[in-house]
C-alpha cells in the first residue's frame, strides 16, 4: 500500500537506494568500502526527505482539518471518522449478533451484556457519554442482587 506523505522524488531517491545497495553487495574487491559509504549516505539522504515528507504531508493535512473545524464542522467531522483509527476499529465491531451454527440478529440478552460489562478493564477512559466502566459494573451489580 502506498503511503499518503511518498511522493516521485522519494521513489526516484529509494532507487538509488536499492542500486547503490546492490552495487556495494555485488562487489568482491577493494571497492566495497567505498561502495558501502555510498549506500549509507544514499541512505541517509533517502531517510531524512522521507521524514521531511512525512512532516510535511502531516501539518498539511492538520492545517486542512483546522480549516475544516472552522469552516464547515461536518466536513471536519467526516474528516476525523475517516482517521485510520476510527477505520481499524470500526472493522472490528460486530454490528450484529452471530451464534455458533451461523444465525444472526437475534435479541441480545440481559446477562450477556451483564457478562461483557463485568470482563471491561476497570480505569478505562469514559466513551463520549463520560460513564466509566466501574459505573457500569456498580449497576450491574445492583441489578444481579436485587
Amino acid at each position: 500500500m502506498k503511503k499518503s506523505w511518498w511522493n516521485e522524488n522519494l521513489t526516484l531517491l529509494w532507487n538509488d537506494v536499492c542500486k547503490a545497495e546492490r552495487a556495494w553487495h555485488k562487489c568482491h574487491s577493494g571497492c566495497k568500502k567505498d561502495l558501502r559509504h555510498i549506500f549509507v549516505e544514499k541512505r541517509k539522504l533517502f531517510d531524512k526527505s522521507s521524514q521531511k515528507a512525512k512532516r510535511q504531508f502531516w501539518y498539511h493535512s492538520q492545517e486542512q482539518l483546522l480549516d475544516d473545524q472552522r469552516r464547515d464542522p461536518r466536513e471536519f467531522w467526516k474528516k476525523i471518522g475517516k482517521v485510520g483509527v476510527g477505520n481499524e476499529r470500526q472493522k472490528s465491531i460486530p454490528m450484529e449478533v452471530t451464534l455458533d451454527d451461523g444465525t444472526t440478529n437475534r435479541e441480545i440478552l440481559f446477562e450477556e451484556v451483564v457478562n461483557a460489562i463485568a470482563k471491561s478493564k476497570n480505569g478505562k477512559s469514559p466513551g463520549i457519554d463520560q460513564l466509566s466502566v466501574e459505573l457500569f459494573k456498580n449497576i450491574c451489580i445492583d441489578v444481579n442482587f436485587a
